[in-house]
């Protein structure tokens, strides 16, 4: 059973997209963040990712790293 250092390894090294799409359901915030960071996180996911509520300290910093998320600027 991954835990949740496992998913968060997982979403800062995969380039699948449906892994990091899988990724982006666990409803970790630290998961979402280096999700956002990373730079094969797809588009759709982004926009996923933009509509997730946690913390408003963790809300801002995500939003930051969705904004500045390579594949969202294609």
């Amino acid at each position: 059973m991954p835990t949740p250092a496992d998913h968060l390894a997982a979403a800062r090294a995969a380039s699948d997209p449906a892994a990091l799409r899988a990724l982006a359901g666990t409803g970790l915030p630290f998961i979402d963040q280096a999700l956002a960071a990373n730079p094969h996180t797809p588009p759709d996911t982004l926009t996923q990712l933009a509509g997730v509520r946690h913390s408003a300290w963790n809300d801002n910093r995500l939003r930051g790293r969705v904004a500045r998320a390579p594949a969202g600027r294609a």
